[in-house]
């Protein structure tokens, strides 16, 4: 039996659905990532950050908090009705000014 991360129950070949549920659980508990806090300081730099890439209409990679885990994408911001919007080749984000942890300009 090879057990490993100590989940003797992953080892078993037999596993009853309630207990397979309850690992289920477990695994995404032990992968969520909690929402990283940022000094005042660090959340007026991304404010900046964010207006000029707005106003010079540039092309960013933002790294932001979006489900329990730490997400990335590339693309243009806009604001509209109060609210940032990344848009994406693919989507259209909405990004909340305090889940945004990173914005590079490239």
């Amino acid at each position: 039996m090879n057990i490993t991360n100590g989940n003797i129950f992953a080892a078993m070949r037999l596993v009853l659905p309630e207990h397979r549920s309850a690992m289920e659980t477990m695994e995404r508990s032990r992968q969520r990532t909690p929402l990283p806090q940022l000094s005042e300081d660090r959340l007026e730099e991304l404010q900046i950050e964010i207006a000029e890439a707005i106003s010079s209409d540039a092309i960013v990679r933002i790294t932001y908090w979006r489900d329990y885990a730490v997400c990335e994408a590339i693309g243009r911001c806009k604001i509209s009705y109060a609210r940032l919007f990344l848009f994406d080749a693919h989507q259209v984000i909405e990004l909340l000014p305090n889940h945004i942890l990173r914005i590079d300009t490239l």
